[in-house]
């Protein structure tokens, strides 16, 4: 009898210590919704799951190094920064994981240089998709298929390069120019941009970082790394905030009066606020000659 009585113990036991281990499985293998069967978290609640192990920084408990931007933009500073944005697609995380493929961004110079960049940056997404709410361009009828100008990137057979991703990239050759530094031929398939976020994101630090035979990245000009010319100077491109509008934006809104670079240069100075960063100088381009 005692030895049944055991026996029955042990029984249990054993069933209490499987049902753990399955839950300790279930929990582990749990992932965000959209990745097959199964139970499963809400893509932004997933960020949140994972981002404090996947990166430290964004933890406030944790001790990241100071040149991490998951230092210096954390989970709860990033939602702030976007309140209105599309939660389902622009991550923290998916912003974070971007950055690491880029190491230089927010991470170059002093504290203050590293700070502003970001700034910097936030702001032109910030103008660009009002706040990261929408991924694509709304009116899809233009191809921006330059064929003349450039033949190197030949546009595929029913594609559209419109504006798309967080400085909404456009055009065949911008595509294609990106294409080798994000890892994905954007160029066949344009498409992608709106239907991954991590790449989404790299496009746009792609087109921040990026330098042309002309004009410096945005990037140099941000974390002092550029230092305007004799000929810059007289054009009124200094080092600050608006040459990064003139970079980007050239004659379209630099050069004049334009609503357009004042609501970029509010969007700068309040994101520096947020960081905690004094703005700089040379915020505003209406003076400056396009590159």
């Amino acid at each position: 009898m005692e030895t049944i009585q055991r026996q029955k113990i042990v029984s249990v036991l054993v069933v209490i210590a499987v049902k753990a281990l399955i839950s300790m499985l279930h929990v582990n293998s749990i992932g965000p919704c959209g990745r097959g069967s199964g139970p499963c978290i809400p893509a932004e609640q997933w960020s949140r799951h994972v981002r404090a192990q996947d990166f430290p920084g964004s933890s406030p408990s944790a001790s990241p190094s100071p040149l991490t931007v998951a230092h210096l933009v954390t989970a709860d500073l990033f939602d702030s920064l976007f309140p209105a944005r599309n939660f389902s697609f622009y991550t923290y995380v998916s912003f974070l994981t971007a950055a690491e493929a880029f190491p230089d961004f927010g991470t170059s110079g002093g504290l203050d240089s590293r700070k502003q960049e970001i700034a910097a940056f936030v702001a032109h997404i910030q103008y660009e998709t009002s706040g990261l709410s929408f991924i694509e361009a709304g009116d899809q009828s233009t191809d921006y298929c330059d064929v003349i100008a450039n033949a190197s990137f030949t546009c595929f057979p029913g594609k559209k390069y419109f504006p798309r991703g967080p400085m909404q990239i456009t055009w065949n050759y911008n595509y294609g120019s990106a294409s080798d530094s994000v890892g994905t031929n954007i160029l066949a398939e344009p498409e992608l941009l709106a239907s991954d976020a991590v790449l989404s994101f790299k496009t746009a630090l792609w087109l921040w970082m990026s330098n042309s035979s002309n004009k410096p990245s945005c990037h140099a000009v941000m974390t002092g790394m550029w230092t305007p010319t004799s000929t810059d100077v007289a054009a009124s491109r200094l080092a600050g905030f608006g040459t990064t509008t003139n970079i980007l934006k050239g004659n379209e809104e630099c050069g004049h009066e334009s609503p357009e670079a004042d609501s970029r240069t509010k969007l700068y100075l309040e994101a520096a606020t947020a960081l905690d960063v004094v703005p700089g100088e040379h915020l505003q381009c209406s003076t400056s000659l396009p590159f």
